[in-house]
């Protein structure tokens, strides 16, 4: 298990996209237009840069501690700084088989997926993500200068954990809700 490392999703929303000056005036857009709007705005900005970006940054010792279970026997507290391989076993005892989204269904498929997880209700980490400016790194990487000034909100999604032999095969994640538009993983060292 020395090997194991813990993922951190999340999903972030983007919204309060500056409206586009017109030449005349127009009724009123309704929601339905405005959304269209955002999503074509989103997909030119992707089609023009990379869709990712990849890195490490600083975090202090002390958020780099998770508080996890399900219920008081599965309670536990690991320190990704310092960990032992009891205490990565433990971890991975109280996470449950990971699915994954399939034409809009959860599927079990160790042969395209193999991990375990946590859904949000079942951890919280010390881990900052507004700490670190993460908001303020996505806008520089992702967002042109007009668009700069976007509310971005950053959601917990899960945790998953990985352990020597698991995997997730190559692929295109899908949103959660029409408001997700990008999902940011965050890879937790394990000490060893």
């Amino acid at each position: 298990m020395s090997e194991s490392d813990a993922s951190e999703s999340h999903c972030i929303a983007a919204d309060s996209f500056p409206a586009s000056p017109s030449p005349s005036p127009t009724p009123d857009p309704t929601p339905e237009d405005l959304e269209l709007e955002i999503f074509g705005r989103i997909q030119g900005i992707l089609t023009h840069r990379k869709p990712y970006c990849s890195g490490t940054l600083d975090v202090d010792k002390d958020q780099m501690v998770l508080f996890y279970g399900k219920d008081a026997k599965t309670a536990g507290r690991i320190d990704f700084s310092d960990t032992t391989n009891e205490e990565l076993q433990h971890l991975l005892k109280t996470c449950e088989q990971a699915t994954f989204g399939v034409n809009q269904e959860s599927v079990l498929d160790e042969q395209y997926r193999k991990s375990r997880k946590l859904d949000t209700a079942h951890f919280s980490p010390l881990f900052d993500v507004n700490g670190i400016n993460l908001t303020g790194l996505l806008r520089r990487e992702f967002l042109p200068d007009k668009l700069h000034d976007v509310d971005i909100r950053i959601a917990r999604y899960k945790l998953n954990v990985y352990e020597p032999g698991s995997f997730f095969k190559p692929h295109v994640d899908t949103p959660r809700g029409r408001e997700y538009v990008w999902i940011s993983c965050h890879r937790l060292p394990d000490s060893s």
